[in-house]
């Protein structure tokens, strides 16, 4: 963001996008670890069958050609989306679809998650407005997903939910992992306080949640017991949209 670009922007709103940056930040320095592990066992796969390919026949070849172009079109698409990622079109603050942005957050970074993680999402049939910075939101829950992936070293189930209760729009991210001791439930939105081993976790992900679910007007929340999952519940005035 250049200097100039600042100059008309009210003060809640630079608030909103310095927060917005700063979730963003944090979640591509994680994203981006994960995506280059990834990327690893792409190439490793690629590798493999290159080096046994040599060695097969003709219809055997042809096989392995093929599992190896499905590979570099997974690692083309990791890629892509960490370059998405980096280069937002930021929009700013307006009424945006709550049900569309989980549905997005779902399709984009469902094949970014190991396939031990299932992904779903149980969405309203009507549109849920809420007035934020859309991008920020995304970065938001990108951060809640992150998150849940430690919480599920060996697999689990991963599921977004929205909902609009009396006057208020309502996301969940819920997982099925080793969920949060007791007596730190209540910290983990402190700034830099983490459960990660020291080097794994910066303490900031959850902290910069929380200021932007507080900057778009909302509130953010946990329930979560050891070995029982955790959901993380953000809520938003409702309002309407403009078709």
């Amino acid at each position: 963001m250049i200097p100039g670009a600042l100059a008309g922007m009210s003060e809640p709103a630079k608030r909103e996008r310095a927060v917005s940056r700063a979730l963003r930040i944090d979640a591509l320095d994680e994203l981006a670890g994960f995506v280059v592990h990834q990327l690893r066992n792409h190439l490793q796969v690629i590798a493999g069958d290159a080096a046994l390919g040599a060695q097969d026949t003709i219809e055997a070849k042809n096989r392995r050609f093929e599992k190896i172009a499905a590979e570099v079109g997974r690692s083309a698409l990791l890629v892509e989306q960490l370059l998405g990622l980096a280069h937002p079109d930021h929009r700013g603050e307006h009424c945006a679809d709550l049900r569309k942005v989980c549905q997005d957050v779902v399709q984009r970074y469902g094949g970014v998650l190991p396939r031990s993680i299932v992904f779903t999402a149980e969405l309203p049939p009507v549109p849920v407005g809420a007035i934020l910075d859309q991008v920020g939101l995304e970065y938001a829950l990108l951060n809640l997903l992150l998150n849940a992936r430690h919480a599920m070293p060996t697999g689990g189930a991963l599921t977004l939910r929205v909902e609009t209760v009396d006057d208020r729009a309502v996301i969940e991210m819920r997982d099925t992992g080793a969920g949060i001791p007791q007596e730190v439930v209540d910290r983990v939105f402190d700034p830099y306080f983490t459960t990660k081993p020291r080097g794994e976790g910066t303490g900031l992900g959850l902290a910069a949640v929380r200021r932007f679910v507080e900057s778009a007007n909302g509130t953010v929340s946990v329930e979560s017991r050891s070995g029982e999952g955790s959901t993380f519940r953000l809520s938003f005035p409702v309002a309407p949209l403009v078709v």
